[in-house]
C-alpha cells in the first residue's frame, strides 16, 4: 500500500487507484517496480510505449501505445520483477513445476502432492499446456491445483492474447478480490474455476 500512497498521494487516492495498479500491487506482493510500470501505462500510455526497448518492441509487434492492452502491460510488469511464470502448451512440466515453486510463499515441495505431481511431471511425454485443463486435456492424478490447494494457495494465468500461460499464485485469502480487481481492469484470467 505504501508504494501506491507514493505514486498517488494521500491514501484517499489508494480507494481510486486504478483497479489494475492495484492488481499490479496485490499480485508482485507490493514490488514497487511493477506498480511503477503499471502507473505509467495507466495515467500515460504513449509514456509507457516510449519506455519499451525497441527490441521488445519488433519482438512484440508493438507500434504504437494502441498496441498494448492491459494484460500485456501486467504481464510485462510482473515478469520484469520475477512475479509470474510463463508457460505454453509445449513447456516441460517439471520445470514449470519448480518455477512455481520458486514462486511460492507458502514453499509447494513441502506437500506431499508436490512430491506425486513431481514424479509424473519428470516422467510424462506431454507439455504443460496439456496438463492443465480444456480440450484435450491429460487427467491425472493429482494436478497441478490440487498441489498448490495443498498449502492453501491458487493459481491463475493471465490471458495476455498470446498463446502463453502468464501464470502467477495467490492465497486462496486474497483470490476473489484478484478476479474482481482483473475483471474491472479488463484483465481476462485462466483458471477461476479450478
Amino acid at each position: 500500500m505504501k508504494y501506491l500512497k507514493r505514486i498517488f498521494g494521500r491514501s484517499k487516492f489508494y480507494r481510486k487507484a486504478h483497479p489494475l495498479v492495484v492488481l499490479a500491487d496485490k499480485i508482485s506482493n507490493k514490488n514497487e517496480k511493477a506498480v511503477e510500470s503499471v502507473g505509467l501505462y495507466c495515467e500515460s500510455p504513449k509514456e509507457y510505449f516510449d519506455s519499451i526497448d525497441e527490441f521488445e518492441k519488433e519482438n512484440c509487434f508493438i507500434e504504437s501505445p494502441s498496441d498494448i492492452n492491459p494484460a500485456q502491460a501486467l504481464s510485462r510488469s510482473l515478469y520484469e520483477v520475477n512475479s509470474v511464470v510463463c508457460a505454453d502448451n509445449r513447456s516441460e512440466p517439471a520445470f514449470i513445476l519448480s518455477s512455481l515453486n520458486e514462486l511460492s510463499p507458502a514453499g509447494l515441495d513441502e506437500s506431499d502432492v508436490y512430491r506425486k505431481l513431481e514424479k509424473f511431471y519428470s516422467e510424462t511425454k506431454y507439455g504443460f499446456g496439456s496438463l492443465v485443463g480444456g480440450v484435450g486435456s491429460v487427467d491425472h492424478d493429482p494436478t497441478i491445483f490440487d498441489c498448490v490447494r495443498s498449502v492453501g494457495l491458487r493459481m491463475l494465468a493471465i490471458n495476455d492474447g498470446s498463446d502463453a500461460l502468464i501464470l502467477f499464485l495467490c492465497s486462496e485469502n486474497d483470490f476473489d478480490e484478484i478476479v474482481d480487481l482483473a475483471k474491472k481492469a479488463s484483465v481476462k484470467l485462466y483458471f477461476e474455476s479450478m
